[in-house]
Order: C-alpha cells, then structure tokens, then sequence
C-alpha cells in the first residue's frame, strides 16, 4: 500500500515530505477569498401578505338583491353567514343540518376534520329543498363574480370566499372571542384568525382600554 502511495506521489513529481509541508502550510494560512460575483443574485422580496376582502353587511343585502337563483343565494348565505368553504357548501347534505339545535354540522372540511356552526338565524325550512346544491364551486364563483356585477361592487380582490371573510369579521365586530372564531372557522393555527384583528382593531384597541 505504501509503495502505491510512493508511486502515485512520483507521478505527480511531489516527494512525501514536501506533501507533508505543503498541507501544514495550507492549514496554517488564511484562504484567499474567493472574487466577488460579477454578477449577484438579488435576495427575493419577501412576499407582501394582503388582507383579505370582505363584504359589509349592506353589500351583501345588495348581493341577495340582485341574485335570482335560488340556489345562489343560499350558497352566498352559507358563506356569509355560517362561514362555510365553497367545497363545504357544495358538498352540503340535508342530514348535516339540525334545525332543532339551530346548527350546522360540517363533515369532513379542511384537514378532513369535522366541526360545528351556527346555523343563519333567518334560515328557513323551506330552505333545505334547495340542499344539496346543485352547482360546482366553479360554478358557484362565476355566480358570485355575477352578482357582484350586478350590484355594482367593484372592489377588487373579491372571491366568493370573501363570503367566509365576512363572516369572520361580523364575529369580531360582535366580540365573539378569538379562540370561539378561530372553532367556527375550522383554523388549524389561531395565527391564521388573528389577521381579522387588522381588518378589524377596535376589539384589540378595546382589550388594552380595558387593561389600563
């Protein structure tokens, strides 16, 4: 194995001892730095996270308003005032809903987890002719953006999930506590409630009065 290394070592025409001396010279020396990049990659602008969009409660009156459909207007319902996902809406049976307890029980939503929530006050039981929905949430987007054609909101960013926003923000305004949200709208991390506290700080503003 030796008489290799030697072999190898001739090859390259370096004795043993100068190998030896050179690898002690380079440890004890400081590395050259390496030249700067002519041309540097810029570091990625960190995304800039948007609030999200939301209807006042007379813009959805005005919503209602001009939506025929009756199916679409229980979809929007569900949306705005039980805080349902449009999958959630869409996959909707009547089992699911109690009208005794006033509730709705939601059957695998995201994370395929169950949950509970309160059913609209002004729903009715003719209502429950109208579920399951006959539409697809794509379906129901091209509704929604119609609708909202229609009643002349044109703020952009709207999305028929800003139904689901709205409901948490009519939550807030009623001070119905964070963690109590945070159950109603199926959220995994209560980080992800606490945006409607941007939407909507008087209830922040309100716990440090409070405090002092």
């Amino acid at each position: 194995m030796a008489d290799e290394k030697e072999n190898w070592l001739k090859q390259l025409g370096t004795r043993p001892e100068s190998v030896t001396r050179w690898g002690l010279q380079w440890l004890s020396s400081s590395p050259t730095p390496p030249p700067p990049n002519p041309n540097p990659v810029p570091n990625k602008a960190k995304k800039k996270s948007s609030l999200p969009s939301y209807l006042s409660e007379a813009e959805f009156m005005a919503l209602i308003k001009v939506t025929k459909n009756r199916h679409h207007k229980l979809a929007f319902l569900l949306g705005f005032a039980a805080g349902l996902r449009i999958g959630e809406i869409v996959r909707l049976q009547r089992a699911n809903i109690d009208l005794e307890k006033h509730r709705i029980i939601v059957k695998a939503g995201k994370g395929n987890k169950d949950r509970i929530v309160p059913l609209p006050k002004n729903f009715q039981q003719n209502y429950l002719a109208y579920i399951p929905i006959p539409c697809g949430k794509r379906a129901l987007e091209i509704a929604f953006k119609n609708s909202l054609r229609k009643a002349s909101i044109t703020r952009p960013g709207l999305r028929f999930h800003s139904l689901r926003h709205s409901f948490a923000i009519e939550c807030m305004q009623k001070h119905i506590p964070l963690n109590a949200i945070q159950l109603l709208m199926g959220h995994e991390n209560i980080r992800t409630t606490s945006i409607y506290l941007k939407l909507n700080p008087e209830d922040a503003l309100k716990a440090y009065e409070d405090l002092w």
